[in-house]
């Protein structure tokens, strides 16, 4: 099952960024490395759904990343993502929301994702924007992959700079409360004037998702951080 996972979130993020050519290049790669993979799922790809969970910081310290690095990454995402899949938005600073449920992507439902997209930032009010809690962001995730029925993968990526200011957070493995669930959880670590805090999120998010992989390059954490996600 895990090779079946890693196989397909290989195909998958190489695709991401539009290249037929790369893409062909890949599924050549991978019948190389995993020929028993291949002929055991190759056939079944399209019958795999994975659901993607963008989990957006709204608080503060992110507004500066909107324009260059968030939206452009998730637009882009979502406009080469295979139709058949599935993705979600979250909104977090104080605390998290989810801005749309699961939706099965196509032309009309990218719309959405994107809109969606942009109400998290025009209403980061009410997210408690003033502060950055990865505690309740992550609960809100879990819950979200508890009652997904739809999805044989599961994907959290946050866009962060994982500054984090949650109070006395226990963080326990939570990955263990999804029981036979495939999940995984990566992450932007983009610049923040708060090495400690920055630090400190990263400590927490590794002891709350174990396997956690992060990078301050959005295209490294969509291309090596997803296709080499060691599932605990």
């Amino acid at each position: 099952m895990k090779n079946r996972i890693l196989l397909l979130i290989a195909l998958g993020t190489l695709l991401m960024f539009g290249q037929e050519s790369m893409a062909q290049t890949a599924i050549e790669r991978l019948k190389n490395d995993y020929p028993a993979v291949m002929e055991q799922y190759g056939r079944n790809l399209q019958g795999i759904h994975t659901h993607y969970i963008f989990v957006i910081d709204v608080s503060g310290t992110m507004n500066k990343y909107k324009d260059d690095v968030v939206v452009p990454g998730i637009k882009n995402f979502l406009n080469t993502l295979p139709e058949g899949n599935y993705a979600s938005i979250v909104a977090f600073g104080g605390k998290a929301a989810e801005m749309c449920t699961p939706l099965k992507i196509n032309t009309e439902n990218r719309k959405i994702l994107i809109e969606n997209l942009d109400k998290s930032y025009r209403e980061a009010v009410r997210f408690q924007a003033n502060t950055t809690r990865l505690d309740v962001a992550s609960a809100k995730v879990i819950d979200m992959v508890k009652k997904d029925t739809v999805s044989d993968v599961c994907f959290a990526v946050f866009f962060s700079d994982l500054c984090d200011e949650s109070p006395d957070w226990n963080y326990k493995n939570r990955v263990s409360e999804l029981k036979d669930r495939s999940f995984g959880v990566v992450a932007t670590a983009l610049f923040a004037d708060n090495d400690a805090q920055q630090q400190k999120g990263i400590k927490r998010m590794e002891g709350t998702f174990p396997g956690f992989a992060y990078s301050s390059n959005v295209k490294d954490v969509f291309g090596e951080k997803l296709e080499n996600f060691k599932y605990p």
